[in-house]
This record gives C-alpha cells, structure tokens and sequence, in this order.
C-alpha cells in the first residue's frame, strides 16, 4: 500500500509511530487535533486527509478467520 501514490500519507504516519509499537502492530491515529493548527509544511493529501475523517486506522496484516471453502 505505501507504494500507492493515494496513500503516500502512510509514510508519515509510519514515520510517526512511537518506537515501542512494533512494524506489525495496528495504529490508531486521532487526526482530529490537527484540524485547529495544521502546520504550513502540510500537504495538500493530509490537509484533505484531516478534513474528511476523525481517525485514521493503519493495520499492517489483515488475516482471514477462516478460509473459505475448506471444512
């Protein structure tokens, strides 16, 4: 997904992530306190980003429960 160029915005994200959350843990991110100040340097894809949705939600693996059609 981060080879997207829609989703370039998870690089920051990633970048940000606290050093004790390990690459395979999901993250949870609360975008809406950067309504109120957002900084100049902002892109254009955050600023759209914060604007449209209160968290942002980043599971690295998604894996079935189950697999379909096998008992």
């Amino acid at each position: 997904m981060s080879d997207d160029k829609d989703y370039a915005w998870v690089a920051d994200v990633l970048a940000a992530r606290p050093k004790a959350v390990s690459a395979g843990d999901w993250l949870v991110v609360d975008l809406r306190s950067l309504r109120s100040g957002p900084a100049s340097d902002m892109t254009a894809q955050w600023r759209e980003l914060i604007r449209r949705y209160d968290i942002a939600v980043l599971a690295p693996e998604l894996t079935p429960s189950s697999l379909i059609g096998l008992p």
